[in-house]
């Protein structure tokens, strides 16, 4: 996994009396996804097309044919004066995350892509140890399929469970999309947890779960480039911080697949999924 290291700050351009000087978007991955995050709903769109087209830039240095460790990076955690509108998790400590990003490429083009935000049930799309992930629309989300609004809030109950711990939590996931100059269309997803929750008869807990998600369509618009960048925490025994960033890096890109497959037509969900796709869960109250 390649280690980037966070930048001593946003770079600040020029002003004139007591205005603030706009903020120019990184270069450096690492200080690229905490100004995505950052800066998420910023109104100031023409930052967030520099930003844009400098993850592209990185995005097509990677080989995203190579195996998942090879397009995987180590990111700088991400300070709690850098969340923006985001409130950091109650009682928290940043300095514990294992901040982990992995690029990918999505086979489907952009507008295929974009048409999952309509799916509510993700149990199929998220990692293998989601037992049930379930999201609910806040806002209307046809028109930012079809391209009359820029904005979508979801809240979505997950249950994971693996050997060491089964335990439910709820994130917020909001999406974000913006027209580049050259008329291609980019989409921005922020995830945050707003509070710790605890595994099934304690012992273990979900204590951090921040990310920054990235859809940019490739120029000739055959594919979808896609970055995740997650910023979390765990408190599971016998769970190194070194062995969650694995778990994480192949969740991650085990979550790029299936998304894949299920926006396949050709393939079959139970080619992939050995996920119950209604199970007896209801999530806590």
């Amino acid at each position: 996994m390649k280690r980037f290291a966070m930048s001593a700050g946003l770079i600040l351009g020029g002003s004139l009396g007591a205005c603030k000087p706009p903020a120019e978007a990184p270069a450096e991955l690492g200080e690229l996804s905490i100004f995505l995050f950052e800066n998420f709903d910023s109104e100031d769109e023409q930052v967030l097309q520099d930003a844009s087209l400098n993850l592209e830039e990185y995005l097509l240095t990677l080989d995203m044919d190579a195996k998942a460790d090879d397009r995987a990076v180590t990111l700088p955690l991400l300070p709690t004066e850098r969340m923006g509108t985001v409130s950091a998790t109650e009682g928290a400590d940043p300095a514990l995350q294992i901040p982990v990003g992995v690029s990918a490429r999505s086979r489907h083009d952009f507008d295929t892509n974009l048409s999952l935000l309509k799916e509510t049930n993700y149990v199929c799309i998220d990692s293998d140890t989601s037992k049930f992930s379930e999201r609910t629309l806040l806002t209307d989300v046809d028109c930012i399929v079809d391209g009359t609004c820029a904005t979508l809030e979801t809240s979505q109950w997950v249950r994971k469970e693996n050997p060491l711990a089964k335990i439910w939590f709820e994130i917020f996931r909001n999406y974000r999309t913006l027209e580049l100059e050259d008329g291609r269309t980019v989409m921005f997803a922020r995830t945050v947890l707003p509070k710790s929750f605890v595994s099934d008869g304690g012992g273990s807990s979900w204590d951090q779960n921040y990310a920054i998600e990235a859809w940019i369509p490739e120029s000739d618009g055959d594919g979808t480039l896609r970055f995740y960048g997650l910023w979390s925490s765990v408190d599971i025994s016998l769970i190194s911080d070194k062995g969650w960033a694995v778990l994480v890096q192949g969740g991650i890109d085990q979550s790029y697949e299936f998304a894949d497959n299920f926006l396949d037509p050709e393939v079959a969900l139970e080619d992939y999924c050995n996920e119950d796709r209604d199970p007896d869960l209801t999530p806590p109250e």
